[in-house]
């Protein structure tokens, strides 16, 4: 009993409060928009789904540690591999993840090479030690030009063209709104509508300020921020737009920093033989890396979007899915905001921001999912922000004009004042060994 309790205190200590406090979360239906199948049955032994996370923590210059993209970021695995093949997949994930986190965080500085101490650097390794160019330093210096690294300048570089790709639902831009956004909402507290815009003139007025430095159109897009590269070397600079200066226009990638890791990650760990698991992005970006999990399909539970305070909410699930094959899935969902009525119009506040109101997006679908063996995990992470942004029949729209020639099969789940459907493409989740089984109080509804 000594041995199991020093166990969970080593472990426990290896991760930081907010670190626990998400794997914790990762793990509870109520609060995460994927679940994945817990657990496998193969004769008569349980099969899990092991967590490998890096080894290696992340401090700022400061000495302040983060937590690595916000989010529970790890490896599902199969427990029965061999250990040296797990160490493998910590030695990727270190190698990878750890780095990448440095170069697409905006809120704060990192060094390129560690200080004695990684959470006490002095004030001479604070001066003199080299620091990462991230997107901060970028955003820092609107109007000059930095060099990069090359990972920085390949996901600023194609979450420019998805943005565009999707008129401008998906939009890197709106950081400075995020932000806005972001001291307001309180997840599973009482909203305080008294400093919402909609309430407070000078936050109204804050928050058109902000949204007129956000590009919109395909030209403004594109311009706002210039890449180049010459031989080895890669150059970017944010313009300004509008008259945008330092704090007023920044750059986000938080739509699609997951989905690119996973990406990468992919390519590293196939070409290295290391496929016997399911890479997930915080619970709502998933790529699998083998077509099953302990030869079985792989099975996904997907969140309620039942708001907290409904006679429903005790439903868990809204449906399972389960599909074989090498695919990526991501889901993004409103769902989990602040919800309040002010003249009858029911009102969402939520991290989706739509960048042409500058308001939060608030359409009856709450949760979009996009599954597809063909587009990239960047690429479906824009698209199911982009859909939420969109109307509903507007998004439909738009996956089938853009779409149609591609592997990609997507489903809405709609919250019409308590009553609670499915809209979803015909063959859902796709292939023929696919199945979906939809739970009450959910109900499908013709997209059409």
């Amino acid at each position: 009993m000594n041995k199991i309790k020093l166990f969970f205190k080593n472990l426990i200590s290896s991760f930081s409060v907010r670190e626990i406090t998400i794997i914790i979360a990762t793990f509870v239906v109520s609060v995460s928009l994927i679940v994945g199948g817990a657990t496998y049955k193969k004769e008569g032994s349980e099969r899990v789904k092991k967590p490998i996370f890096p080894s290696v923590r992340v401090y700022d210059i400061y000495g302040t540690r983060r937590g690595i993209f916000d989010t529970s970021f790890y490896v599902q695995y199969e427990e029965t591999v061999r250990e040296e093949e797990i160490n493998e997949v910590i030695e990727v994930l270190n190698e990878y993840l750890v780095p990448y986190h440095c170069l697409f965080d905006r809120h704060t500085y990192y060094f390129k090479e560690a200080p004695v101490v990684p959470n006490h650097p002095t004030p001479e390794e604070r001066e003199t030690l080299l620091r990462y160019n991230n997107l901060k330093v970028i955003n820092d210096n609107i109007g000059s030009e930095v060099v990069i690294d090359e990972p920085l300048y390949d996901i600023l570089e194609k979450a420019i063209e998805l943005s565009v790709k999707t008129n401008g639902r998906f939009n890197p831009y709106v950081g400075k709104l995020y932000d806005f956004w972001s001291l307001k909402l309180r997840p599973g507290k009482e909203y305080n509508t008294s400093i919402d815009p909609l309430y407070d003139s000078e936050e109204a007025a804050k928050l058109v300020y902000f949204l007129s430095f956000v590009p919109k159109t395909k030209e403004d897009i594109e311009s706002t921020l210039t890449l180049r590269k010459d031989e080895n070397k890669y150059y970017a600079k944010l313009n300004s737009f509008n008259g945008a200066g330092k704090g007023d226009l920044e750059i986000t990638l938080g739509g699609v920093a997951k989905g690119y890791m996973e990406d990468i990650l992919k390519e590293v760990m196939i070409s290295r033989g290391l496929t016997r698991g399911i890479i997930n992005g915080g619970t709502s970006s998933f790529l699998t890396l083998q077509d099953t999990f302990y030869t079985k399909p792989h099975s996904f539970n997907m969140a309620c979007i039942i708001p907290e305070d409904s006679h429903l909410k005790e439903m868990g699930i809204s449906y399972n899915m389960t599909l074989k094959g090498t695919f990526g899935m991501s889901t993004s969902g409103t769902y989990t905001g602040n919800r309040f009525i002010k003249d009858d119009v029911h009102y969402l506040r939520s991290h989706i921001i739509d960048p042409f109101t500058g308001y939060p997006a608030n359409n009856t679908h709450e949760l979009s999912n996009a599954i597809s063996n063909e587009l990239s995990g960047m690429e479906l992470d824009a698209l199911t922000t982009a859909l939420l942004v969109y109307p509903l029949d507007e998004a439909i729209t738009f996956l089938e004009n853009t779409y149609s020639n591609i592997d990609l099969e997507y489903l809405f789940l709609l919250n019409e004042v308590d009553d609670f459907y499915v809209v979803k493409s015909s063959n859902y989740p796709g292939q023929k060994e696919g199945t979906f089984t939809l739970f009450s109080p959910y109900r499908e509804k013709n997209n059409e």
